[in-house]
């Protein structure tokens, strides 16, 4: 059997030939990439790809429909007697042949329906991410439970005689028996008969895949009011907004606002790495639970709980917590600051693990800010070649940006954190309990962070900002729960996709920051490190200006942000001596610090900048030269 026998439908062919005068201009977006709808049974994937396959005038496939060609057999048969894990693999191999036939120009453009379950698992989930545009069906456990039961009625009523539709009472027993019937072809909701049984199988699905489908490139929110039509037209005009593959930052789905009454967030991340998969978990009084956690995550090995010196009282609960579970920990306090975030004291810090008996099997805990969870995190990743470790970041800057991803470190006399490693945590505890002790100036520093996110991959979490950038920095609980996990999503992603920084995407975490390490380093870290980014931002968008790829109104929205959370735009807002000003705007200076940034190549220097807010990329690399001369009338101005 030929491949294009394998896995084409009727209506959907899959050649050995390339395809044909097919439009791939700018101007076509819906050809850009395949698009697949994911989400939740009763969403309405299969109705509404159809549809909006109709309406872009490409084909159509359903997923479900392929897995059964391909089988020869009924999805519910599969389930019954093979197994969902040899399903899981069926729908796998289906997404991949597609994804490869896009690839090598043998099929028509489409809108792909995948099955509920695709992005849950890693094969499918990897290959949906990377090869098409995924939009995410987000309904609500009522509105699923409630379209799952009317299609079921509707169904019955369809398949009842006239005469049994004359009589209600004989309707509604024929409806009752077609529901119960479909239902059980729905393998993983086998069973149930109601709307209460369908939400009572639902629930759990629906919390186990939630932050998969937030993984997707976009998301429509769906209710039961929605007309169909009018649903198509606007995921016509949500695929064709931002119609830039993924190679281009639009990561993110539109954020609501905050959740009330939200405490826990937990999110698995980042199940694609080579190295491992592991956990973070944002909510309140996690530091009274992690005891529990961190037990579990030790097993037999011993306990290190490094933590910066004037939080020792933390530590002390931690210790305490585990001693009365029957387990010893070492508590290694040391004070910490930018200046202190060196090698020596990194080689310091190995020592006294080792004094105090830290093996291979030995679990270093965390406890700090920024700096200390880079510091700690460097120095577990270079003690033995490597020992795990968990993290407790404490400000709002490391536990949305420090804490995440794998990146630990040291400065060196050449540059902020020239010498690192890659290694991730075994897990994440962002306790926001942490954060009510913080004071004004670094809950500014740890919203730059987040406003970052927001400026790099999604242009709505930045009008969310907006509209809840004040009562977040007021502590607002909501705010700050919904921002943190938000800001972790976007950043999950991208290290998903480019863990080791290879390739152009983890560049992009780095916007604002090449001329926000220059200005660290001009001020001798005087200048914090958000407030730094927060006034590299301000420059790239500036900078982006002067070469005409970003517009002026999107450079003054965001200084007006900034100057609106009290975040510096102006050399007068910074905690520099104004006798020094001309210090910071001699361009040479700059220049000079710049040129120790990591991503300086022989070309020369390679700039994050943004086309919109919500829209940035790595450029080409710009010649010190050349740099210079647009810089200069830059600090000139501020």
């Amino acid at each position: 059997m030929s491949r294009s026998d394998t896995i084409s439908s009727s209506c959907i062919p899959i050649t050995t030939s390339k395809r044909q005068g097919v439009n791939y201009s700018p101007s076509n977006p819906a050809l850009a990439r395949p698009l697949a709808l994911v989400g939740m049974p009763g969403s309405g994937k299969s109705s509404l790809a159809a549809a909006l396959a109709r309406a872009l005038g490409v084909d159509f496939i359903d997923g479900d429909a392929l897995v059964e060609q391909r089988s020869g057999m009924t999805i519910s048969d599969i389930f019954a007697q093979k197994g969902e894990k040899h399903f899981r693999k069926l729908e796998r191999d289906v997404i991949g042949d597609l994804a490869r036939a896009w690839s090598e120009q043998r099929i028509k453009p489409f809108v792909f329906a995948s099955g509920g379950g695709a992005m849950a698992y890693l094969g499918s989930r990897k290959i949906l991410l990377q090869s098409f545009t995924t939009v995410w069906l987000d309904c609500s456990l009522d509105t699923l439970a409630r379209r799952l039961s009317v299609a079921l009625v509707n169904k019955g009523k369809d398949s009842a005689s006239s005469g049994a539709r004359a009589r209600a009472e004989g309707e509604g027993a024929k409806a009752s028996e077609a529901r119960t019937k479909v239902i059980v072809e729905r393998p993983l909701l086998r069973g149930a008969e109601s709307i209460e049984d369908i939400k009572v199988r639902l629930q759990p699905l629906l919390a186990a895949r939630r932050d998969f489908y937030a993984a997707s490139d976009k998301r429509l929110l769906v209710a039961d009011r929605d007309k169909p039509s009018r649903l198509v037209a606007r995921l016509r005009e949500l695929v064709c907004a931002h119609s830039t593959p993924l190679t281009s930052t639009h990561l993110t789905s539109t954020p609501p606002d905050a959740p009330d009454g939200e405490t826990t967030i937990t999110l698995s991340l980042p199940t694609t790495l080579p190295s491992c998969s592991y956990k973070i978990v944002v909510g309140r009084g996690l530091l009274g639970k992690a005891s529990v956690i961190l037990q579990e995550l030790a097993g037999a090995g011993e306990l290190f709980i490094v933590v910066e010196r004037k939080l020792i009282h933390y530590a002390e609960v931690l210790r305490h917590n585990l001693l009365a579970q029957g387990s010893k920990s070492v508590v290694i306090a040391i004070p910490v600051s930018e200046t202190q975030k060196t090698l020596r004291t990194a080689e310091r810090l190995c020592q006294r693990l080792s004094e105090y008996g830290a093996g291979r099997d030995s679990l270093v805990v965390i406890i700090g800010g920024g700096v200390l969870c880079d510091l700690g995190a460097f120095a577990a990743s270079i003690f033995m070649r490597g020992i795990s470790f968990a993290l407790l970041p404490t400000t709002l800057l490391a536990q949305v940006d420090a804490a995440i991803g794998g990146k630990n470190g040291v400065n060196s006399a050449t540059g902020k954190n020239m010498l690192g490693a890659f290694r991730q945590p075994r897990i994440v505890l962002c306790d926001t309990d942490f954060l009510t002790t913080l004071s004004a100036r670094h809950m500014r520093c740890g919203y730059a962070e987040i406003l970052k996110y927001a400026l790099i991959a999604d242009a709505s979490f930045f009008a969310w900002l907006e509209k809840h950038g004040r009562s977040l920095l007021g502590g607002d609980l909501s705010s700050l729960l919904y921002a943190i996990s938000h800001s972790v999503r976007i950043k999950a992603r991208i290290v998903e996709e480019d863990e080791h920084e290879l390739y152009a995407r983890r560049a992009l975490l780095n916007l604002g920051h090449t001329f926000g390490h220059a200005l660290e380093r001009l001020s001798h870290y005087r200048v914090a490190h958000g407030e730094a980014v927060a006034f590299g931002c301000l420059l790239a968008f500036r900078f982006a200006l002067s070469m005409g790829v970003c517009p002026a109104s999107d450079v003054d929205k965001l200084a007006s942000h900034l100057r609106f959370c009290g975040l510096p735009t102006r050399l007068s807002d910074l905690p520099v001596d104004p006798a020094h000003f001309d210090r910071f705007r001699d361009c040479s200076g700059w220049i000079s610090a710049m040129g120790y940034d990591k991503k300086r190549r022989a070309g020369g220097l390679r700039l994050v900048l943004p086309s919109a807010i919500g829209c940035c990329a790595l450029q080409s690399p710009i010649e010190l030269k050349a740099l210079s001369t647009r810089l200069a009338p830059l600090l000139r101005g501020i």
